[in-house]
């Protein structure tokens, strides 16, 4: 901060400000920061037309090329006194290029009062492009001295990965460099080779060591050589030699005896492969399932096993492609395959995969059902090369399965008619009760609704059924038809699998609820409406949440709340499904929630 008094003066302070090689602008110190005076080295750097004007007398905002910016700098150097620097800030507007300036802005104070503002700036663009060029020099030295070390590096692992040996000689044979094969071999690594004389001890012999020496120099093709190991051990190679332009001798060495061991080992392996070959086409051959293996798409016949040959009737196929064109298979829907449908085709040619197709197959006996299965073999680059499909006949499992259909289909019907005669027999027992009649119209309704989880279960083969369909029918067996233009709405936001004796015992407890809502309930007048909502349980996420809820009915009388109906069916809730029941008997219709376990409805712990 420059600290004025009333009485100082400053001689010679004028020419020292207008020859000044430094930028040099006097402002005054309240906003908008009028310029009170600069020199010409100031004006230089402006600006045209100001370059050639100046701008004494201006506001910052009327010269100033980031008026904003630069009145912010100003306004804190004003209001706070302390001076605002900036070192090496570059300036793009003058016409030899970008220069990079350091510059200050410093209040001047009289008397303890900021008078005005000394703006000093001092271009050190040749210091700065200096540096810049030091540091691109070093940046550029230390580049090349990584890039030759990642050379060697490279290099050096190049030849240790080369599974023959590789040495460097200078011209006086002293060895400068070997691969990990040598050293594994012959015993030295490169910094063991360096320090000691390893061609004498390769050679111990003077004149074998002279005629390997001539032989190298010569770097005429490849020659069989005995070499001592640094154990003393004589391999059996053969060499090779480069000459490079500066004298040093790169050496390819064989190890013969590896090469003998690799023969043998070559022949081993073809060998068991013809064995593993022989088993494979025995397994192809013997196997009960039909196997085609099309080994390219340029004509040569496919291997066809046993199985394949007398599904298909023929001895074998010969031709290209085109043979497959005359295969009488068909879709399901009865029309014949083209060319390109084919599993071995899709494979061959595009490269597809088929899984479990099941198709038509037309012989002089008449039609089998086959399904059929395609893959595309590929060769270390993903070309396809070959395709094996195989074919399983299911016609004879398939007609088994319909004589099944039928028999469970008459089982069926024999159980409808033992439920009948069960009813008749009921009948029968309850003549002597005070009310015969209901306790038979109950009895029969029980009945029916045991015997409408028993057709669901028939369909699903006594598995499991879905607990959608056990709620369908439930309400059917009652006369109940869900749907927006009935009285009953069937919501099912969530599904599940339920055990023979999950659905059973479901379908008695809905079957009370629909018995009820049909004589008591909402179902027993015009305007009543029932909702059946099933859905994950938000209380118990591992729970099935079933709701029944009426609405627009009569208030249930009294002796239904708690007859024989409802001791049923809070029974078959939490005794037989292990769940939690809650029933209200409202003034409009009955509402009954009840929770049930999933591992208790699928049977799964």
């Amino acid at each position: 901060m420059i600290e004025l008094s009333s009485a100082q003066s400053a001689p010679g302070l004028a020419e020292l400000f207008e020859h000044s090689p430094a930028c040099l602008g006097l402002f005054e110190a309240e906003e908008p920061f009028r310029v009170i005076a600069h020199n010409p080295a100031f004006q230089k750097v402006l600006d045209e037309p100001f370059r050639t004007k100046g701008v004494a007398g201006l506001t910052l905002p009327e010269f100033a090329s980031n008026p904003d910016r630069v009145l912010a700098v100003y306004r804190q150097v004003a209001e706070t006194g302390e001076p605002f620097v900036v070192e090496r800030y570059r300036y793009d507007g003058l016409e030899r290029g970008p220069t990079w300036w350091n510059w200050s802005l410093t209040p001047v104070r009289r008397d303890g009062r900021i008078t005005s503002l000394v703006l000093t700036s001092v271009e050190v663009t040749e210091a700065v492009l200096a540096q810049q060029k030091l540091e691109a020099e070093i940046e550029a030295r230390r580049d090349a001295e990584e890039l030759l070390a990642g050379e060697r590096e490279l290099f050096q692992r190049i030849v240790d990965i080369i599974p023959v040996m590789i040495t460097m000689y200078d011209a006086d044979k002293n060895l400068l460099l070997v691969n990990k094969e040598f050293e594994r071999l012959a015993g030295w690594s490169t910094e063991e080779a360096r320090a000691e004389p390893v061609f004498e001890i390769c050679y111990p012999d003077p004149d074998y060591r002279a005629e390997v020496a001539r032989f190298m120099e010569s770097c005429q093709g490849w020659k069989d050589i005995r070499l001592v190991t640094r154990n003393g051990q004589t391999l059996q190679t053969s060499w090779a030699n480069v000459r490079l332009s500066d004298d040093r001798q790169i050496g390819i060495g064989l190890d013969l005896t590896d090469r003998k061991a690799a023969g043998d080992a070559l022949e081993d392996s073809r060998r068991e492969l013809a064995l593993e070959r022989a088993f494979l086409e025995a397994v192809i051959e013997t196997t009960p399932v039909g196997i085609s293996v099309a080994r390219d798409p340029q004509g040569k016949p496919p291997i066809i096993n046993r199985e394949a040959r007398r599904m298909m009737g023929v001895d074998h196929l010969n031709g290209g492609l085109e043979r497959y064109r005359h295969l009488p298979l068909r879709h399901l829907d009865g029309h014949r395959y083209s060319l390109d449908e084919l599993a071995i085709i899709r494979a061959l040619e595009h490269g597809e995969e088929t899984t479990g197709r099941e198709v038509i197959y037309d012989t002089s006996a008449g039609e089998r059902r086959w399904i059929v299965n395609g893959r595309p073999l590929r060769d270390e680059t993903g070309k396809v090369v070959a395709a094996i499909t195989s074919f399983l006949d299911i016609e004879d499992r398939r007609r088994a399965e319909e004589a099944r259909q039928l028999l469970v289909d008459e089982l069926n019907h024999r159980v409808k008619n033992t439920l009948a005669i069960v009813q008749s027999i009921a009948v029968q027992s309850f003549r002597d009760l005070s009310d015969p009649q209901q306790a038979q119209s109950k009895f029969q309704a029980r009945l029916r609704a045991l015997a409408g989880a028993h057709d669901l279960l028939t369909k699903e083969n006594w598995a499991n059924a879905m607990l959608s369909d056990v709620l369908t029918t439930a309400l059917h067996a009652c006369g109940i038809a869900a749907g927006k233009s009935s009285q009953a709405d069937l919501l099912i936001d969530t599904d599940e699998r339920l055990t023979p004796k999950s659905a059973v015992s479901l379908s008695m407890a809905l079957h009370e609820l629909a018995t009820n809502a049909i004589k008591h309930g909402s179902l027993s007048v015009p305007d009543g409406k029932l909702r059946v909502r099933c859905a994950t349980s938000r209380e118990r996420p591992e729970c099935i949440r079933i709701d029944w809820h009426e609405t627009n009915g009569p208030a249930v009388p009294s002796e239904q709340k708690s007859g024989f109906g409802m001791r049923l069916l809070r029974s078959t809730v939490e005794r037989e499904l292990m769940g939690k029941l809650r029933i209200d008997f409202g003034t409009v219709g009955t509402t009954c929630v009840f929770d049930l376990p999933r591992t208790k409805l699928g049977g799964k712990a």
